[in-house]
């Protein structure tokens, strides 16, 4: 799971509509009641071990990681992993 987050609209207009060309299944933009500030969640996609699905998902996630590490002067995202179909102990990782 990945939750994004910017004060910039365009910036995270400009993440949004990454996160649905690799078909990442994102939720709405929201805006924070106080500060301005705007956020998404894209969920886990609930993949399995040997399912042919699964190494797309997993590819498609890591490239729009990828874009996003190249965006974090203008976004702020965590993402949360867990399970063993990843390869992962759970973990959190922030970037700011």
């Amino acid at each position: 799971m990945i939750a994004i987050t910017s004060g910039n609209y365009d910036a995270i207009l400009r993440a949004h509509d990454k996160a649905n060309v690799f078909d990442l299944d994102p939720t709405g933009i929201h805006n924070s009641l106080c500060e301005g500030w705007y956020s998404f969640f894209i969920p886990t996609f609930g993949g399995k071990e040997d399912w042919p699905t699964t190494d797309e998902r997993i590819s498609l996630h890591h490239e729009f990681m990828e874009w996003l590490v190249e965006h974090t002067k203008t976004l702020d995202f965590v993402e949360l992993a867990y399970g063993g179909d990843l390869g992962l102990n759970p973990v959190v990782s922030a970037f700011s």
